[in-house]
């Protein structure tokens, strides 16, 4: 009778550990949910920067050859001018002619120069 008695007692506190039991079997379930979504918001926040990133490299890539055009272009006038006070010191008549038919030969020069300059890096 004793027995019967104690698990009359008992049985509720035994009912109590089943719910938690499935209630911390529903939270786990819950979390994992919660640290999937996570994950995934983790690797979309990732593939933006990168696509961030790569975006600024073109960006950045295409400053560099615009910048590297513009120094042969400044290259070849500080080198037709070089030219023009010379033709006007040797030959002050035909210096404009001169000038205008240096400037190819200026451009092809500050393109080897910038070829040559920039293969050392």
């Amino acid at each position: 009778m004793e027995v019967d008695t104690y698990e009359r007692l008992v049985a509720p506190f035994k009912d109590f550990v089943d719910r938690v039991d499935a209630l911390r079997v529903q939270l786990n379930t819950v979390l994992d949910a919660v640290r999937t979504y996570l994950s995934i918001q983790q690797q979309s926040l990732s593939l933006e920067e990168q696509k961030s990133s790569k975006e600024q490299l073109i960006r950045l890539v295409n400053l560099q050859e615009l910048l590297h055009k513009l120094e042969i272009l400044i290259v070849a006038v500080y080198m037709t001018e070089m030219a023009r006070i010379v033709f006007e010191a040797l030959w002050h008549e035909m210096a404009n002619l001169l000038t205008a038919l240096f400037i190819p030969v200026a451009l092809l020069a500050a393109i080897l120069i910038g070829r040559l300059l920039h293969r050392e890096h």
